[in-house]
């Protein structure tokens, strides 16, 4: 029993450590975005020294040279070149022409191959009409009913002379297993 209640206190313990371990760390301020403004750095004239100048020429430390730019040639505006306008019209309204008629005479060739099958099913429809129907068949007269062991008379499928009916064959006895 001690054991596990030194256990449980070791547990405990680390727990509370863990907790304050957590608790005392800083947290981070956060961070606000402030927009970037770039400005280029103000070019100075040298300000005077008040000491005589030497023969060697030092530069100044403060003084900032302005940044180099790199200038560039725009590239020459050519003026558009000389269109016959007149001349354009005219090729534009023959190319137009020349399609219309090759559109026209695609338009009369689509009909008429529509009237050509038309026509064709017309002939054939007309056709299926002239055929001949299936007729009834004449009636027969009804058959006086058959007396015991006299067979029916039998349906042919063609015209014809009838057949006669096979002769009754003599009932055997029961089959022998």
């Amino acid at each position: 029993m001690r054991d596990g209640l030194t256990k449980f206190g070791g547990v405990v313990a680390l727990g509370l450590a863990a907790m304050l371990a957590q608790g005392c760390k800083q947290k981070a301020a956060p961070v606000v975005a402030q927009p970037v403004v770039r400005t280029a750095p103000r070019v100075s004239a040298p300000v005077p020294s008040d000491f005589p100048p030497d023969d060697a020429v030092v530069p100044d430390a403060n003084v900032v040279s302005p940044p180099r730019r790199r200038r560039v040639v725009a590239p020459p505006v050519l003026p558009p070149p000389a269109v016959d306008t007149e001349a354009a019209d005219e090729a534009q309204q023959r190319r137009d022409a020349a399609l219309l008629k090759q559109q026209e005479s695609a338009s009369q060739r689509q009909q008429q191959e529509l009237n050509g099958v038309v026509q064709q099913s017309l002939k054939l429809q007309q056709e299926q009409q002239a055929e001949p129907r299936i007729q009834e068949a004449p009636e027969q007269p009804l058959s006086p009913p058959t007396q015991p062991g006299q067979e029916e008379q039998r349906i042919q499928d063609a015209p014809g002379p009838t057949q006669p009916a096979p002769a009754p064959t003599q009932p055997q006895g029961p089959p022998q297993v």
